[in-house]
């Protein structure tokens, strides 16, 4: 294999890490993007029962060309009833979703994988009865939801999220991007009742300039296997901690 080169980092918007290899591509996938976890408020209106983001921390760690991500984000339903919501991972058709865990005030929900039909019996029964339960499932490739049924008024809710993501080179360019994140959608009619089967799909975003409301951490591993030749983070002040000349620890400075 050549050499490796070198690891540019960008922070912005969208956190990337960008792995740059002089051997040519060996994959030819198509060229999507992972986009943003975010909660999908059934039958909500804009401004009520707010389930707000108010944290995301990310570890990710690069082994060569596979990215290990876990994502853990942190809700609160500050409305004065139960919601109904989904959660959605817009993946990439090179991730694999390895694990999720939610925890809505003191219950705890782990995914594992059961026949869709009775899957969804068991969280219907559940959700009817007024307990909290959540169901995952893939809407179409590489789109994950997890319906979350009965989340009390004051209840928060914190999200673990576990995949992996093979990292496809363009022009000899290997890039890693780890979007940064906002708050719910809403639907001021149940999602079933709107113009567009997948509406839900769409990834909210902030305009330009926008600070957002929650705290965003990511802290990433790069285990290259070969020797860095260099680091770049030319849009946010990043603190590299080099373990040797073949890894180093990448964080956002706390300025």
């Amino acid at each position: 294999m050549a050499p490796f080169k070198s690891v540019r980092c960008f922070w912005h918007f969208v956190a990337c890490m960008v792995m740059t290899f002089t051997a040519p591509s060996l994959w030819a996938l198509p060229a999507e993007k992972t986009l943003s976890p975010y909660f999908f408020i059934e039958g909500g209106e804009q401004g009520v029962d707010l389930l707000p983001l108010s944290s995301t921390r990310v570890t990710v760690t690069l082994n060569a060309v596979i990215a290990r991500i876990k994502v853990v984000q942190q809700y609160k339903n500050d409305g004065t009833r139960p919601i109904h919501a989904r959660y959605v991972f817009p993946a990439s058709t090179r991730a694999a979703v390895h694990g999720m865990r939610m925890q809505i005030g003191e219950q705890v929900v782990v995914a594992r994988i059961q026949e869709r039909q009775k899957a969804e019996g068991t969280f219907g029964r559940a959700k009817q009865a007024g307990k909290s339960a959540a169901l995952l499932t893939e809407e179409r490739a590489n789109v994950f939801t997890m319906q979350v049924a009965n989340i009390m008024p004051g209840d928060p809710v914190r999200i673990e999220l576990e995949y992996t993501e093979l990292l496809v080179p363009t022009d000899g360019v290997y890039e890693f991007v780890y979007p940064t994140v906002v708050g719910p959608r809403y639907a001021e009619v149940p999602e079933a009742g709107g113009p567009a089967r997948h509406q839900w799909l769409k990834n909210p975003y902030l305009s330009a300039g926008q600070p957002p409301a929650e705290t965003f951490d990511i802290q990433v591993r790069v285990a290259a296997g070969l020797p860095i030749e260099a680091m770049v983070t030319p849009s946010h002040t990043t603190e590299v901690a080099w373990q040797d000349a073949c890894q180093a620890d990448v964080s956002l400075s706390p300025t």
